[in-house]
């Protein structure tokens, strides 16, 4: 949970450093927001990021980021598999939990999480909940993805409060959807 705070700093430390990138098309772009510059060679031959934005200011009444992605190919295939039935992923993530547990130091206690996968109606895409079994610490994010062709694309959007983050990924993903077709 705390990741979400590290990525958003590294976020913001490269954005503060780096000359502006190309933003998320349907997220607001007021001072708070900042998009990140992207390399080309980013993710050849797996999912290319295609914008990077964020708003992690204070100013921010949500911090979030968001992104749009391209894949082609089997990469393309295998992704869409997961935008449609996730169970894999949540599979995936609960093998990773315990596989992290079984290496912990005698004595150390893991930090016990939740995982909520939703789907997300008449889209494709679903939200993912994670939690500490407490309550506190929550991250939420949406995935939404769609076709053009031989190209999934495919939005990610991450921060805290589930109803901002699906609605800011909806929104992305609507715009962005509009601008590729």
């Amino acid at each position: 949970m705390l990741r979400l705070a590290f990525v958003l700093s590294v976020f913001l430390a490269l954005a503060s450093c780096t000359p502006a990138g190309k933003p998320v098309i349907g997220v607001a772009q007021t001072s708070n927001w900042f998009s990140l510059p992207l390399d080309r060679s980013l993710g050849e031959g797996r999912a290319r990021p295609e914008a990077i934005s964020a708003c992690a200011s204070e100013e921010c009444p949500q911090k979030i980021a968001v992104s749009v992605l391209s894949a082609r190919g089997s990469e393309a295939d295998r992704l869409e598999k997961l935008l449609h039935d996730p169970s894999a992923l949540l599979e995936e993530l609960q093998r990773r939990k315990t596989a992290k547990a079984s290496r912990m130091k005698p004595g150390s206690k893991p930090v016990e999480t939740t995982m909520r996968i939703t789907p997300l109606p008449g889209r494709t895409g679903f939200t993912l909940s994670m939690a500490k079994t407490d309550g506190t610490h929550a991250v939420d994010s949406a995935i939404i993805g769609w076709r053009t062709d031989q190209t999934l694309w495919f939005v990610i959007a991450v921060g805290q409060g589930a109803d901002t983050v699906t609605t800011t990924a909806e929104k992305a993903a609507d715009r962005y959807r509009n601008s590729v077709n």
